[in-house]
């Protein structure tokens, strides 16, 4: 018991170390964007033309309003800590399709699927209850909108979705529900849908990961992913809404972080349609930001 709460411990202190780096890239952007802020503003002094000052302005208010900065040691934007996936993209292999192929086709051939057949929910039923996509299109959680979900994802890079080996989180209701209905194949049309599904299945994904897990995010649309994959919002992501929520704005500082080095920094800036802009603040080419 003695050691596993030294373990605990030594990887609280680690996580507080990372969070702490973060912070430390996320208040020197914050800086950075404060002396520029003022460069402009001296610029728009010395400048002659009016419209032309007046454009240098309006470009310094929005850095200002992007990131609302502090001379304090610490940015005034939230920072959040986010897992990292590291894994290398590589070639899909061929046992992880024909695996996944053969779960697809145990799924289609059970006797749950058949059973469901009779009580299966109408296309606009399904359309109506179901996300368009992954969560990027899913309903905005207070200041947390979809697209700053979709955007945080893509800086930690699908830490979650590794666990979908060759199963992809697919079960036979996923299939004799929404999914399948909306995609227009029927749940026990076992061709099609075995067609359907193999021709979304990528040439490269991240090692050992979900079959559909490639480098620009998941392969499948969002109407043939599991419920959970589209629903899912990781404990960290639940901290993001919270701290926006706190804040009341729409921006933040999220990091990725493995157990022991920094990764990867972004700035997300939310507006008021549910868009958001991500600024790579460092680790943009995928270098390690090695603590010391």
């Amino acid at each position: 018991m003695t050691g596993i709460a030294g373990a605990l411990a030594q990887q609280r202190a680690r996580s507080t170390r990372l969070l702490a780096d973060a912070t430390s890239v996320a208040s020197a952007h914050a800086q950075l964007a404060h002396a520029q802020l003022a460069h402009a503003q001296l610029a728009h002094a010395q400048l002659a033309h009016a419209q032309l000052a007046h454009a240098q302005l309006a470009h310094a208010h929005d850095m200002r309003d992007a990131a609302t900065v502090s001379v304090d040691a610490r940015p005034a934007l939230p920072v959040v800590l986010l897992p990292a996936n590291t894994r290398p993209v590589v070639p899909l292999p061929d046992d992880a399709r024909s695996a996944f192929l053969s779960h697809l086709a145990s799924l289609v051939e059970s006797d749950d699927t058949h059973q469901r057949g009779d009580h299966r929910s109408s296309p606009t039923a399904s359309a109506s209850h179901a996300p368009e996509g992954a969560a990027s299109d899913a309903v905005p959680v207070g200041g947390l909108s979809s697209a700053m979900v979709a955007a945080s994802c893509a800086t930690c890079r699908g830490a979650c979705c590794t666990a979908g080996g060759t199963h992809a989180f697919l079960r036979a209701d996923a299939l004799s529900g929404l999914q399948a209905v909306r995609a227009g194949v029927a749940a026990d049309d076992a061709s099609r849908l075995l067609a359907l599904y193999a021709g979304y299945l990528p040439e490269r994904h991240y090692q050992d990961s979900c079959v559909f897990h490639a480098e620009q995010g998941c392969a499948l649309p969002g109407a043939l992913r599991s419920d959970l994959c589209n629903r899912h919002l990781c404990g960290e992501l639940g901290q993001l809404r919270r701290a926006l929520d706190e804040s009341g704005g729409r921006a933040a500082y999220v990091a990725a972080a493995t157990r022991t080095e920094l990764q990867r920094v972004v700035l997300l800036v939310g507006d008021e349609d549910g868009g958001c802009e991500r600024v790579e603040i460092a680790g943009a080419e995928g270098e390690d930001l090695r603590t010391a």
